[in-house]
Formats: structure tokens, C-alpha cells, sequence
């Protein structure tokens, strides 16, 4: 177990052009609370071109264990639907379109 606190202390350091370079599906799960920071998470999931992003409210790293039900939900959703990255831009584009066909 100490070794498992260290690693989570002091790893990975995978640098951001490695991540790049990922081209599978990932989640991306976190708390608000975390050891790894929403700001981190944020520049991960940035940085992974087909990566879902979930920060928990009200969590810590043990959200798995702690909030099994809500990450599990999260995590039943990931694999089971396909995915593509939302983009607000494009859905407000979308509507304007729409609301301006005669």
C-alpha cells in the first residue's frame, strides 16, 4: 500500500505529446477534491483526442469507492454509448440555422 500512495503521489509523468498521439476512447474521471487537479485533468483530456471528461462535485480521488453508484453510471455510459466530443459552438450554430430557415 505504500507503494501504491507513492505512485499516486508522484506519477505518471507522461508528457502532453504523448498523450497526442492516444487515439482510443478515454474517460477521463476525476473529483473536485482531487490529488490531480481539475486544471490537470482539464489539459489531459485537452491533449487526448477521443477522451470524455468527468470532474465529480463533492468527491476525492477514491470516487470510485466513495460515490461507486454516480462513477459507475458515468463509467456504464462511457462504454456503453458512442461518443463523440460536444462541441456548444457548433450546437448554438446549429440552432441559429434552424431559426432562421423560413
Amino acid at each position: 500500500m505504500v507503494r501504491w500512495d507513492e505512485l499516486m503521489l508522484n506519477e505518471p509523468h507522461i508528457p502532453v505529446s504523448e498523450l497526442r498521439q492516444i487515439q482510443v476512447p478515454v474517460l477521463i474521471s476525476g473529483a473536485d477534491d482531487d490529488l490531480i487537479k481539475p486544471e490537470h485533468l482539464l489539459t489531459i483530456y485537452r491533449n487526448l483526442p477521443h477522451a470524455q471528461l468527468s470532474i465529480m462535485a463533492g468527491a476525492t480521488h477514491d470516487l470510485h469507492q466513495n460515490e461507486y453508484e454516480r462513477f459507475n453510471s458515468m463509467a456504464e455510459r462511457f462504454l456503453m454509448a458512442p461518443f463523440t466530443r460536444p462541441s456548444t459552438r457548433k450546437e448554438i450554430e446549429a440552432e441559429l440555422t434552424e431559426q432562421l430557415r423560413p
